[in-house]
């Protein structure tokens, strides 16, 4: 069984090395003493992560299983709010999709 959060949970994923990429940018001084989150840049629905996963993995769909409860990742992909911060977002990053599948064949 494969547990997806609710299916109207929102995030912005990030491939694992575009999130490499940006902190070694964010060293740089123009970024000290700010508070960034480093994120994607498209919202992905956990339905649609989900069914990606069913088709690539050949899971059945009956075998994912959504929580019923709201909570706070529902409609906003942040589980903070920082004080005063920035939105750090790569040029040329992976593709999602493609991003998962390397994942999934390392």
């Amino acid at each position: 069984m494969i547990q997806g959060g609710t299916k109207k949970a929102e995030r912005k994923y990030i491939y694992v090395k575009d999130v490499a990429k940006a902190c070694v940018l964010i060293l740089k001084n123009k970024y000290i003493n700010q508070y960034i989150t480093i994120t994607g840049t498209k919202t992905v629905k956990s339905y649609n992560l989900m069914n990606f996963f069913s088709d690539y993995f050949q899971i059945p769909q009956k075998k994912i299983k959504y929580l019923k409860n709201k909570g706070h990742y529902d409609n906003k992909p942040t589980p903070f709010k920082p004080r005063k911060g920035n939105n750090f977002y790569l040029k040329n990053t992976e593709n999602f999709k493609a991003s998962l599948i390397k994942l999934a064949n390392e």
